[in-house]
């Protein structure tokens, strides 16, 4: 039985309809160019899409976790523009690092640097002889 109307658009994407009233159930970034088209498994819940780029993709039709959410790329974009980003620590201590790094003058970091090539011993050194 069938309960979706799946199509390709001149944007490249595949559109996902429901059959019973018409919404978009999913949009899917099928091809950079055209997609041509989208051809289901006869039984398995798989589909291809192909368009004009080489490539056919194929994809895993599965029914949404929560049927309020928009699983698409748009609507998990949307989701993470209303998320509030909180820096971890570890960026906020790379932050706190980079400004001490900043405060130093350049013969302090070169100090830094010039310990640590000159100590790692080479093959050339008489004790490995």
């Amino acid at each position: 039985r069938d309960e979706y109307i799946c199509t390709g658009s001149d944007s490249g994407r595949a559109w996902i309809y429901d059959k019973i009233n018409g919404t978009v159930v999913s949009l899917l970034n099928a091809d950079h160019s055209t997609c041509n088209g989208v051809i289901p498994h006869p039984s398995l819940p798989f589909f291809i899409t192909y368009g004009i780029d080489p490539t056919a993709k194929l994809w895993r039709a599965t029914v949404p976790v929560d049927g309020e959410l928009d699983d698409s790329a748009e609507g998990r974009r949307n989701c993470a523009r209303r998320e509030v980003y909180e820096m971890s620590p570890i960026v906020r201590d790379w932050h706190d690092v980079q400004k001490q790094l900043n405060k130093l003058d350049s013969e302090d970091i070169k100090q830094l640097i010039d310990v640590f090539p000159d100590q790692v011993p080479s093959p050339k050194d008489s004790q490995y002889r």
